[in-house]
């Protein structure tokens, strides 16, 4: 199952998140589940990013966990309503794929 920890900011919703595991859906390769759930985070990670550029520290591991913190208290206004709506669209996505094919993944919600 793959777990998405989405962690609650300060003067954001969501500042951030960590993604970790294998939805199980199929073996790994052919798996769309996974294929879609890691093509929302990276392309949300992508947008993060592009529109913040160093407020947002992004790391990503060989073992396929992606982690991804925006650095609120560097953002203007105007940053942080870009990162609540990349970050908030992705949660919409993730929520998505759970009601399509429950079971491959879950979505907590943490302090960082």
């Amino acid at each position: 199952m793959v777990r998405v920890v989405l962690y609650l900011g300060s003067k954001l919703p969501y500042q951030g998140f960590t993604l970790t595991g294998h939805s199980g859906y199929a073996i790994h390769g052919q798996d769309i589940v996974c294929a879609g759930i890691s093509g929302l985070a990276l392309s949300v990670a992508q947008g993060l990013e592009y529109y913040l550029g160093t407020k947002v520290v992004i790391d990503q591991a060989e073992s396929g966990r992606l982690q991804v913190l925006v650095s609120e208290e560097t953002c203007t206004d105007q940053e942080l309503c870009q990162a609540e709506t990349l970050i908030g669209t992705l949660k919409l996505g993730f929520e998505s794929i759970i009601k399509r094919y429950p079971g491959t993944m879950e979505i907590v919600e943490s302090e960082v």
